[in-house]
């Protein structure tokens, strides 16, 4: 690699000095060592050039096959047929041409086939002057011819129905209008309803055979679907099972356009509770099966002609087959029926068996897979149901990314939106590029990055661009949001110390030695033997209370149910999967003291997120002892596209990080940022704390709650040793720091004889001007005698080196 020229090296220190200077106290830019320098800028310039060779090669292989797509049939036959003539007989590539040629020549006919007929018919129409003087005769005639091409098509074949039915349709729209018109209703009969903006869909990506005979067709999902509520492809007993009740889209020859719906599902802000696994279901099919049924019948959704939308297949049942993004060539949308009224529409289908019976027919079920995240691995995936698991990182290399998934910009009035090579990004959620927006991005960040690559390369001499005040503002501009948007920071990007000096901070610019003391120390509270007796008793009572079912529903729940299947001894016999997680509920929730670690992990990991479901349900009734100006939920909703992209269990902090799961779109750091107006965010950044998702409201309903938790108030120690479970189970899933859920236990600690809630308050008061270590220090001076009383020495907790 060509070492980056003098001026490109300064002019990116000019901008890391501008970042430095101009930080605030929680920032990710921080006074550098010469050594951290070096490594920083030898890192940033590695990152810049994969961004180019990875993310913008991607954008541009989605710009360039968008100006590939066909522009129109008539058109685009005629250049394929010059490109056959040119090539010999026996050429592989004028065969394929030849099967293209085909299907495209179905399309041309049933297009024209359409506009004939309603010509024919306008003629007829017009030799009766039934345009001045609309009679039911006419209307007669048109039945006739209607019903003449009926026996037509009830007499041939598939292949040659397409013909017959075109025209068909053409003389059923024609008679539709002369009807209204009949009606006295004011009608055109000139202009032929168009066939959507009459675009042909590039067979030639549906066509990219993964195997001779077969292509691969992709369903991406929001999330697995085990009731049969939401869309979803899977095995049962070795066939293909669909669960969907109206249309589904598949995409086929090409993964971008799966992938771009897997990021988008990942990216938006629903399911409004879900880690959101977001798999693709992925199966090879024969080529005739897009051949026979989408080349004969497939039509834009958009179609003006509606009879095209649905088609009667041989055996009586009907099939719809739409092209449902003319941008995207390859994503075709597919539903199977029977009911001869439903015209396509939406509708409650229980057991779609036609569209099962037509996948089943084609599809090599050997090759069924599943690709997701790794999470799903380690939580849902059953090979049984999802076939063969393929990581999402191994589609992600396949399109053209690299080891890490960059965000690039797009011009947007004075602002400048987030951008993958498929989606824009918001702050009210993720949605497709159209093809204008995928060229604008495609001309703007080809242009920087142009810019950069001389400027690298060969230095100012070969920018004079760089003269000019306004556009060297504009690049410097540039260049900063694309390392800040992808986290090319000194935070995130310098390896962590053994010790961090008190000025190193981590990617979100939180104090690097406090982050790493609080997750240690919850590392610790959670593998504490300690708390097994009174979380145990905690989760007693939730199981009397009832209302089981209702948590089935929560996906996090469901994902910490999967996991557990997982342990030893725990194969249980075939039954309905919600039936299965209820059992696997009561178990982990039971009085059984889960004395190995694996199941001790799993039931506190459990028990926090029914709590976390609960909270401020049980009841309320325990008010706030310990007064304090400040108000839960200073978060501001401003989702972070790149962690959320590039979250890994690799990425975790925890020690233990097996049951935890690392993909959850909905971590704090990936959605929330603090309120820079609100009372409390002033208060905590004083302390210089990790601040990710604010004050925690449900610790505050938590702690309101406790009554109903302890079967009354529990002891300071009881109180104390919870809490401090509470703060593990968010520090360990990525939520609160432990600051912010300890002041608001202290605002709520029951009043009586050593109770340290006022105290520390008072601590936090005035420990706002002190090292972060102090307050920690001093914190645990106060919270010690508490948690350990009544403990021999090996109970207690461990103690951190920053406590002695």
């Amino acid at each position: 690699m060509i070492q980056p020229s003098r001026d490109y090296s300064r002019l990116l220190n000019t901008l890391i000095d501008q970042r430095i200077a101009a930080a605030p106290k929680r920032s990710p830019w921080f006074h550098l060592t010469p050594g951290e320098r070096a490594d920083y800028l030898a890192e940033t310039d590695a990152r810049l050039l994969e961004i180019q060779h990875t993310t913008l090669n991607v954008l541009a292989a989605q710009h360039f096959s968008m100006d590939d797509n066909p522009q129109g049939i008539d058109e685009h036959l005629a250049m394929l047929r010059r490109l056959r003539e040119a090539l010999d007989s026996d050429s592989p590539y004028r065969q394929a041409l030849d099967r293209d040629i085909s299907l495209y020549g179905r399309q041309q006919a049933a297009m024209h086939g359409f506009e004939g007929a309603w010509r024919k018919g306008l003629r007829l129409i017009r030799a009766g002057d039934g345009l001045r003087h609309p009679c039911a005769g006419v209307l007669q005639r048109l039945q006739r011819m209607i019903d003449l091409l009926q026996r037509k098509i009830d007499s041939e074949g598939d292949a040659r129905r397409v013909t017959p039915f075109a025209r068909q349709q053409g003389w059923k729209a024609l008679a539709e209008r002369y009807r209204a018109l009949l009606d006295g209703k004011p009608v055109d009969l000139t202009e032929v309803p168009a066939a959507s903006d009459s675009l042909p869909v590039n067979l030639s990506l549906l066509l990219m055979e993964e195997r001779p005979g077969y292509v691969r067709m992709n369903v991406a999902l929001v999330d697995a679907d085990f009731e049969g509520r939401y869309k979803d492809l899977h095995l049962e007993h070795g066939r293909l099972v669909t669960a969907t009740r109206s249309l589904m889209n598949f995409s086929f020859g090409t993964a971008a356009r799966s992938l771009a719906w897997q990021q988008h599902y990942r990216l938006k802000h629903e399911p409004g509770r879900s880690p959101t696994f977001a798999p693709i279901r992925s199966v090879l099919v024969r080529t005739a099966f897009v051949e026979a049924f989408l080349g004969h019948w497939l039509v834009s959704e958009h179609t003006l002609r509606s009879g095209f939308l649905v088609r009667v297949m041989e055996d009586g049942s009907r099939l719809r087959v739409i092209n449902v993004d003319r941008k995207e060539c390859n994503q075709i949308g597919i539903e199977a029926f029977d009911e001869a009224g439903a015209q396509g529409k939406v509708r409650e289908v229980d057991l779609p068996r036609r569209l099962e019976d037509l996948l089943n027919r084609y599809a090599d079920i050997a090759s069924f897979q599943t690709i997701a995240v790794d999470s799903y691995a380690a939580s849902h995936y059953d090979p049984d149901r999802d076939g063969r698991f393929v990581g999402i990182r191994e589609l992600e290399r396949s399109v053209g990314f690299g080891e890490h998934l960059y965000l690039l910009e797009l011009p947007h009035g004075s602002d400048y939106l987030a951008v993958t090579p498929f989606a824009v990004v918001d702050r009210q959620g993720s949605r497709h590029l159209c093809a204008a927006e995928v060229q604008r991005a495609w001309a703007h960040n080809s242009a920087f990055f142009e810019r950069l690559h001389s400027l690298r390369e060969q230095g100012e001499g070969a920018c004079p661009w760089l003269n000019g005040p306004r556009e060297r503002g504009a690049f410097m501009a540039q260049w900063q949001r694309l390392l800040e948007r992808n986290h090319l920071t000194p935070g995130a990007l310098l390896a962590v110390p053994e010790a961090p000096r008190a000025s190193l901070r981590d990617a979100q610019g939180n104090a690097l030695g406090k982050m790493l003391r609080e997750r240690a120390l919850a590392d610790r509270i959670w593998r504490w033997p300690a708390l097994d007796a009174s979380l145990a008793a905690i989760a007693a009572r939730v199981l009397k209370r009832g209302g089981l079912q209702k948590l089935l529903d929560d996906a996090y729940v469901q994902a910490t149910l999967a996991q557990a299947r997982r342990l030893p001894g725990m194969a249980l016999e075939p039954m309905p999967h919600r039936a299965r997680n209820l059992r696997l509920l009561k178990w982990l929730l039971g009085e059984d003291q889960h004395a190995d670690a694996d199941s001790r992990d799993l039931r506190r990991q459990l028990l926090f997120q029914v709590l976390r479901l609960r909270a401020g349900q049980l009841g309320g009734g325990h008010a706030q002892v310990n007064p304090h100006g400040l108000d839960a939920g200073n978060a501001l909703a401003r989702p972070d596209p790149w962690l959320i992209l590039n979250a890994r269990p690799e990425r975790l902090l925890a020690g233990d990080n097996r049951w935890l799961i690392a993909e959850d779109k909905y971590r704090s750091a990936h959605q929330w940022v603090a309120d820079p107006l609100h009372p409390a965010t002033r208060y905590m950044d004083a302390l210089d704390t990790p601040f990710i998702g604010g004050i925690s409201a449900a610790t505050e309903a938590l702690c309101r709650d406790l009554p109903h938790l302890f079967d009354g108030l529990p002891s300071l120690p009881e109180y104390w040793r919870f809490q401090l479970a509470n703060s593990a189970f968010w520090l360990r899933n990525g939520y609160h720091s432990l600051f912010e859920t300890l002041y608001m236990a202290a605002r709520y600690e029951p009043l009586a004889e050593g109770s340290v809630g006022d105290p520390l308050l008072a601590l936090f008061d005035r420990s706002r001007d002190h090292p972060a270590s102090a307050l920690y220090r001093d914190l645990m001076a106060l919270l010690r005698p508490l948690i350990d009383q009544g403990l021999s020495g090996e109970e207690r907790l461990a103690p951190d080196p920053a406590e002695c």
